[in-house]
C-alpha cells in the first residue's frame, strides 16, 4: 500500500476505494453525513465515480462543494472533466516531485500525455535508450508508488494523475511550441500549421477524430524539433489494452507542399495513421523502435538506395496501405519482432531480405490478395504467421521446419489447393486456420503435428476425407468442420477432443464413437446423418467439466438408437448428482417427440408443471434439468434470436395466499440453426446458487426456504419480435442433486 503525505502531514492512501466507500467518504465531507442530501444523489455518484475511489480527491472535492447549490455542483463537474482541481493538483504534485530520477519523471509524463492505458512492452521499448537501459526498473518504481497501475501486461494511469501530469507540462511555458509534450488539438494544429515548434518538443499526440477542419501542415513543421521522440497521429479516440477503437474521420492532415526531413535523431515512436503522401521524407531511424503508418497513401516507405540504421526497430505496421507496391528493405532490422501488412492489396512478393530477420515472431499479411510469391523467404523464427486471403497456391515443406511456429492462419486462401507433406515432427504449432481455403486434402502424416490443439477447416467444401490417423493428435481439443459439404465420413476422433463442429456437413452419414471428453458438438443441418456409434464404455460422472452442449437441429434421419441411447443417455449422465460447487450448465437438442423417461416430472401439453421440492433443497447449489418437445409457430423465424425463458414460483407452506409466491426467472439464447423442421427435443441443465436465492427471498433466504416445499416451473419461447414463437407439446423436469 502506498501512502501520500501532504505538507500539513496528512496521510492519504493512493489506492482506490470501492464505489460504496467512495460515496460514503465524499458525502461525509460534502454533507457531514454518509449519504447524499436530497436532490444531490446523482451528482454525488457522478463526482465519486470521477475520482475512481481516490480518497484524497474525494475529501478535497467534498469540502470544496460543501454548502454549494446544485448549479454550482453541475458547473464544477463540467470543469473537472477538463482541468484538475487546484488543491488536488497541489497535493498530487508532491508525489511527482518526490521522484528523484528524471527518467522516472519522463516516463510518467509520457504516459500522462500520450499513453494513459498502454501495454507495458510499448513503454519499455520507447523509453530504453540502449539495450541495457533500465526502463523496466523505472516503471516498477511508478507502480510501487501507485502513480500507475499494472494489470497483467497493461499499464494504466488514474485520470487525476493524468491531469496532474498534463498540468505540469502545461505550466512549462505559455507558448505551446516551447513545451516538452503536446496533446491538445488546438496546440498541435497551431504548431504544425504555423511552424512554431522548437527543440523543446519531445512528443506530439493528435487524435484525428478531434479535428474540426482539415489542417494544412507546413512543409518545415518538424524542421526545428531536434529532440522529437514520440509522434502519435492516430484516428482512434481511445487506445484500450492495446486495441484501437477506430472512428470515422472526415478531417485530415494535409501536406499540399510535401514535407521536408524529420531532423530529430531521437525519434523512437513514429505513428502516423492516414499519412497523406506517397513517400516518407528522410527520417532518422537510428533510435526508431516502433513505426506505424496504417491506412497510409504510401507507395514506397523510403529510398531503397539510402542505407538506414534499423537495429533498434522492433515493430513495423503498414496495414491497409492500399497503394504500397513494395515492402521496404528491412535487411538491417536485425531485431525486428513484428511486421503487420494486413490489407496491403498491391503487394505481390515477399522479399528475400525477410530471410535475415532472425528475431521476427509475428508476420501478418492477411488480405494481401495479390501476394502470391516468396514463401521460401519466410524466416524460421516466426511464432505467428497470418496469410489469410492471399493468392498463394501451395505451401512449401519449409513451413513445417519453423521450429517456433505456434499459429498458422491460411483462411480464405481461395487459390490454395495443396499443403505439403509433413516429414518431421512439428513441436510448437498449436493452431491451424484453413477456413475457406480450396484445399482438397490434408497431409497424411498429420500425426507429426504433435502439439496441435485447434484445427479449423470451416467452409473447406472440397475436402471429402480426413486423414485416418487424425486420432493420434493427442492434444487436439478443437476440430471445426462446419460447411465441409463434401465430407463423407469422419475417422476415429482424438480421445481428448472437447469441441467438434460439423454443422451443414450435408453428406456425412455416420460418426464413430464420440470421445468421452467432448463438451461441445454442433451438428445442425447434417441432414444425411443417421448414426452415432455407442461408446464401448460410457462416460461416468462426475465429468471434469460441467458446461457442455450438443446440437442436432434438423438431423431428421437420426435413428432411434442414436437419439435414445447416445444423445439422451449422455444428457442423463450429465444430469446425475455432483458434489462440486462449480457451474452446471448443459444444452442438448435433437429431433424427436418424446421426453426421456428419466425426467421424474412429465406432462403432455402446456408449459408449466408443479413440483415438490426435496428436503433441504436449498443447502446445496440447486441443480435441475428441464426438457421440452416443441415446434415453431413461424416458418421464417430466425432461431439465432430465440430465447428460452424459464421461471420458478416458490410458495411457502405457511399461507395459501398468492401474495406469498416468490418468483425467480432466467433465460438462455438458443443459438442453433436458423430454422427448425418438425418437432425437436430440447434439454437444459441449470443451477440456482445462494446469491440467486438471496435475490428472491432477501438476506434471510435460508430460513425462508426451509418453509418452502412446493414450486411451479414454467417455460416459454420468444424472441425480440414475437412474444410466443413456439408451441410446447410436452414438458419434463428433474432434480439433479437429489438422491
Amino acid at each position: 500500500m502506498q501512502l501520500l503525505k501532504t505538507e500539513k502531514g496528512e496521510i492519504f492512501e493512493l489506492t482506490g476505494l470501492s464505489d460504496f466507500d467512495a460515496l460514503k467518504l465524499f458525502c461525509s465531507n460534502a454533507f457531514g453525513q454518509p449519504l447524499p442530501a436530497t436532490g444531490y444523489e446523482s451528482l454525488s455518484e457522478r463526482i465519486a465515480n470521477y475520482t475512481k475511489g481516490n480518497p484524497l480527491a474525494l475529501e478535497v472535492l467534498g469540502c470544496s462543494l460543501k454548502s454549494k447549490d446544485v448549479k454550482y455542483w453541475e458547473s464544477a463537474l463540467a470543469r473537472l472533466k477538463t482541468c484538475l482541481d487546484p488543491d488536488i493538483q497541489k497535493v498530487l504534485r508532491i508525489s511527482f516531485d518526490g521522484l528523484d530520477d528524471k527518467g522516472i519523471q519522463g516516463i510518467f509524463l509520457d504516459m500522462a500525455c500520450f499513453f494513459p492505458v498502454v501495454p507495458r512492452e510499448v513503454v519499455e521499448r520507447i523509453s530504453n535508450r540502449t539495450e541495457h537501459s533500465d526502463a523496466a526498473i523505472r516503471i516498477n518504481a511508478l507502480v510501487d508508488k501507485s502513480l500507475i497501475k499494472e494489470s497483467g501486461e497493461v499499464l494504466e494511469m488514474h485520470d487525476l494523475l493524468r491531469q496532474m501530469g498534463q498540468g505540469i507540462v502545461f505550466d512549462e511555458n505559455k507558448d505551446s511550441g516551447k513545451r516538452s509534450r503536446l496533446w491538445n488539438v488546438k496546440d498541435v494544429c497551431h504548431v504544425l500549421e504555423r511552424n512554431t515548434g522548437t527543440s523543446k518538443i519531445e512528443g506530439i499526440l493528435l487524435k484525428l477524430a478531434d479535428l474540426k477542419k482539415d489542417v494544412k501542415v507546413s512543409p518545415i513543421a518538424f524542421s526545428k524539433m531536434h529532440n522529437l521522440r514520440i509522434l502519435k497521429i492516430t484516428r482512434s479516440s481511445t487506445n484500450i489494452y492495446g486495441f484501437f477503437y477506430m472512428e470515422d474521420v472526415d478531417k485530415r492532415l494535409r501536406c499540399p507542399h510535401g514535407l521536408e526531413s524529420f531532423i530529430s535523431d531521437e525519434i523512437r515512436y513514429f505513428h502516423w495513421e492516414l499519412y497523406p503522401l506517397k513517400y516518407l521524407p528522410y527520417l532518422s531511424t537510428e533510435n526508431l523502435v516502433v513505426l506505424t503508418m496504417r491506412h497510409s497513401q504510401l507507395e514506397q516507405l523510403w529510398n531503397e538506395d539510402q542505407p538506414l540504421e534499423l537495429e533498434k526497430l522492433k515493430k513495423i505496421d503498414l496495414s491497409f496501405s492500399t497503394q504500397l507496391i513494395q515492402i521496404p528493405n528491412l535487411s538491417r532490422a536485425i531485431n525486428l519482432q513484428e511486421i503487420y501488412l494486413e490489407g496491403c492489396t498491391r503487394l505481390v512478393h515477399i522479399p528475400p531480405s525477410f530471410q535475415n530477420l532472425n528475431k521476427l515472431q509475428i508476420l501478418n499479411m492477411t488480405d494481401c490478395k495479390n501476394l502470391e510469391d516468396g514463401t521460401e523467404n519466410l524466416p524460421n523464427s516466426l511464432k505467428d504467421l497470418r496469410m489469410g486471403g492471399t493468392a498463394f497456391k501451395s505451401l512449401p515443406e519449409s513451413i513445417w521446419e519453423m521450429k517456433y511456429l505456434e499459429m498458422l492462419k491460411l483462411n480464405d486462401c481461395t487459390n490454395l489447393r495443396k499443403i505439403s507433406e509433413i516429414s518431421n515432427q512439428v513441436k510448437c504449432l498449436s493452431g491451424i486456420l484453413l477456413s475457406g481455403a480450396e484445399i482438397e486434402e490434408l497431409p497424411e502424416a498429420i500425426e507429426n503435428l504433435t502439439l496441435l490443439e485447434s484445427l479449423n477447416l470451416s467452409g473447406c467444401y472440397n475436402i471429402k476425407f480426413l486423414p485416418k490417423n487424425l486420432c493420434e493428435l493427442s492434444v487436439l481439443r478443437r476440430l471445426i468442420l462446419d460447411g465441409c459439404s463434401s465430407l463423407k465420413e469422419l475417422p476415429p476422433l482424438p480421445r481428448g477432443l472437447e469441441e467438434l463442429d460439423i454443422t451443414e456437413c450435408e453428406r456425412l452419414k455416420s460418426i464413430a464413437e464420440l470421445p468421452s471428453s467432448l463438451l461441445f458438438l454442433y451438428a445442425n443441418n447434417c441432414r444425411s446423418l443417421e448414426t452415432i456409434s455407442s461408446p464401448e464404455s460410457p462416460p461416468k460422472p462426475p465429468f471434469r467439466h460441467s458446461v457442455c452442449s450438443y446440437w442436432f437441429t434438423n438431423c431428421l434421419k437420426l435413428d432411434e438408437d442414436t437419439r435414445n441411447n447416445v444423445i439422451a443417455d449422455r444428457a442423463r449422465l450429465l444430469s446425475l448428482s455432483r458434489q462440486d460447487d462449480g457451474p452446471y450448465c448443459h444444452y442438448i437438442m435433437y429431433p424427436g417427440d418424446e421426453i426421456p423417461e428419466w425426467f421424474s416430472y412429465q406432462t403432455d401439453g402446456g408449459n408449466s408443471i408443479n413440483i415438490h421440492l426435496p428436503p433441504n433443497w436449498f443447502k446445496l447449489p440447486f441443480r435441475f434439468s428441464f426438457c421440452i418437445v416443441f415446434n415453431m409457430l413461424y416458418n421464417k423465424i430466425d432461431l439465432l434470436d430465440l430465447i428460452i425463458r424459464y421461471e420458478f414460483n416458490f410458495k411457502t407452506n405457511t399461507s395459501n395466499s398468492d401474495d406469498d409466491l416468490h418468483n425467480y426467472y432466467d433465460s438462455t439464447n438458443l443459438c442453433v440453426a436458423r430454422t427448425v423442421d418438425l418437432d425437436h427435443v430440447f434439454i437444459v441443465g441449470a443451477t440456482l446458487f445462494a446469491h440467486d436465492l438471496s435475490k428472491v427471498f432477501g438476506p434471510n433466504w435460508s430460513s425462508m426456504c426451509s418453509n418452502i416445499t412446493e414450486a411451479s416451473f414454467r417455460v416459454s419461447l420468444n424472441n425480440w419480435e414475437y412474444e410466443h414463437v413456439g408451441t410446447t407439446k410436452k414438458f419434463g423436469f428433474r432434480f439433479c442433486n437429489a438422491d
